[in-house]
């Protein structure tokens, strides 16, 4: 296993290129040949198996994310979240020396698990530079195999990704800078709390509007007060770049009764106003691929009494991390059960978000139910937002097993409210086409058959992740549009650009 991890590391840090080379997002490399390729929103992976030994082999490059802070931080999250999450390996990695390259710094390490009753091996290279982390990911049952890793990893260039910095505000401008909801929660975790299970929280929600106005609310539950604490402030905000200044114009604390002794709202006990706080901030979003979550980054030179102290986590100084709404984090509800959200009237994306405007979509490749290594064909599934309003969505399914081609039509207007869209169908069909020449082109129609019309909202954004953009939607369930979920949260379907995958051609 030692001897593996020598060799696989020296070859990923050497980039010896001496083949044709592959690109996926800042990895270079030459992938392996007559191997079965398979590309998601977030990995393309190469796959063989040997019906005669048994023996199987499968490598991924991962899609890059924003890097924790450093390569110990990086290796760590990457093999918490790509390995012991897929594999269940519980012994510590085994683990090469950090080395250092081109601005990149390179950590190996492995693990053993079982598949199927046999012994196999899970190896991790991760370079963390330039604020961005890239993994390779290869997993075998067989020695054979291993110097096909050393090949790949042999080949592998890493591309100098543009400065943070710079994506952040791109991506800021192209999600109409911070319109929306956020919300954050925190809690005192201390052991006194934690052993005589005594939990508080204190909520905080930034609402933010296209007319220039926002309201922030803030919820305080604490057993061991006599009252719920809730803060409510409204204003307006000035952008300037990557700065917004929010101009307080009323803010009020009140004190509410516990209903039941709960952290339900009672009765209104007293109000107070609280000194208006005017506040410039530095800001970003970042995407948290751990927990597959976006947080509005507001960064400041000193704690604010509007905010409370910075956040534990470092991977901005000085910073707070606002999560956007999910069914894992609900707005703060009012007394009287009144939403704490202003809600605006509904627009086109046209008029709210341009960046969601184009063609959207992922391919993946169909696996053997028996074996998962064997290609039995490929699902290409695909958005087209267009800027009037209207939308139109395709699935061709090709299978070589069946003697037809299978395409979902479906067509419709959307809508956008902050950060969500609903997806309105007005006519959906699923269409049977026979194989021309027995390919997976369009031959002749053969039926036609309605599909259930499902409307849908979702939470959206779209960001670049340095490599190009992305529309990643988000539900609290699977919808019969878009079937399972393609992210290792199970609660997002990402949708890469269309020069990401092959655009589907309609029949004519």
């Amino acid at each position: 296993m030692k001897k593996i991890f020598l060799f696989s590391f020296f070859y990923f840090t050497a980039f010896l290129v001496t083949a044709q080379q592959e690109s996926f997002d800042i990895i270079s490399y030459t992938p392996p040949a007559g191997w079965i390729k398979e590309v998601t929103a977030t990995i393309t992976s190469y796959s063989i198996y040997d019906s005669e030994t048994g023996s199987w082999c499968r490598i991924g490059i991962v899609k890059s994310t924003a890097s924790q802070g450093d390569i110990a931080a990086d290796f760590n999250h990457e093999w918490q979240e790509l390995i012991v999450r897929n594999y269940k390996i519980t012994e510590p990695p085994q683990v090469e020396e950090v080395k250092e390259l081109n601005g990149w710094k390179i950590k190996a390490g492995g693990g053993n698990f079982v598949f199927k009753n046999s012994k196999s091996m899970a190896i991790l290279t991760t370079a963390s530079g330039y604020n961005r982390c890239a993994s390779i990911v290869a997993t075998t049952n067989s020695q054979d195999h291993i110097k096909d890793i050393e090949a790949l990893l042999g080949s592998v260039d890493l591309a100098k990704p543009t400065a943070v910095a710079e994506q952040s505000s791109t991506a800021v401008e192209e999600n109409n800078s911070i319109l929306g909801t956020w919300i954050v929660s925190a809690s005192d975790n201390s052991n006194y709390r934690i052993k005589n299970g005594i939990g508080n929280y204190i909520k905080r929600q930034y609402t933010f509007y296209e007319d220039g106005s926002y309201s922030f609310v803030s919820k305080a539950f604490d057993p061991m007060m006599d009252k719920i604490l809730l803060g409510k402030e409204n204003g307006t905000y000035q952008l300037n770049g990557t700065n917004v200044t929010l101009n307080p114009k009323k803010s009020v604390l009140e004190g509410w009764s516990k209903k039941d002794g709960t952290d339900k709202w009672g009765k209104q006990l007293n109000t107070q106003n609280i000194a208006l706080e005017k506040v410039t901030y530095s800001f970003t979003k970042h995407y948290f691929s751990g927990i597959q979550v976006w947080a509005l980054v507001l960064i400041s030179g000193k704690p604010t009494n509007r905010d409370g102290p910075f956040s534990n986590n470092k991977s901005f100084d000085n910073a707070w991390y606002y999560n956007s709404i999910s069914p894992n984090s609900q707005a703060i509800e009012l007394p009287g059960g009144q939403p704490s959200i202003k809600e605006p009237a509904l627009q086109t994306t046209a008029a709210i978000n341009p960046a969601i405007v184009g063609t959207w979509g992922v391919g993946t490749t169909v696996a053997s139910a028996y074996n998962m290594h064997i290609n039995e064909g490929s699902i290409i599934t695909q958005y087209i937002f267009n800027a009037n309003g209207t939308y139109s969505f395709h699935i061709k399914t090709f299978r070589y097993q069946l003697d037809r081609l299978l395409l979902t039509r479906e067509t419709g207007t959307y809508q956008i409210n902050g950060n969500t869209i609903t997806v309105i169908p007005k006519k959906a069909v699923i269409e049977a086409w026979s194989k021309k020449n027995g390919t997976d082109n369009w031959g002749k129609l053969l039926s036609s058959d309605k599909k259930e019309l499902e409307k849908t909202t979702y939470q959206f954004l779209v960001d670049d992740f340095g490599s190009g953009k992305t529309l990643i939607l988000k539900a609290a369930a699977i919808t019969k549009r878009d079937g399972r979920f393609n992210n290792s949260n199970n609660d997002s379907w990402f949708y890469p650009s269309k020069s990401k995958i092959e655009e589907i051609i309609l029949p004519d």
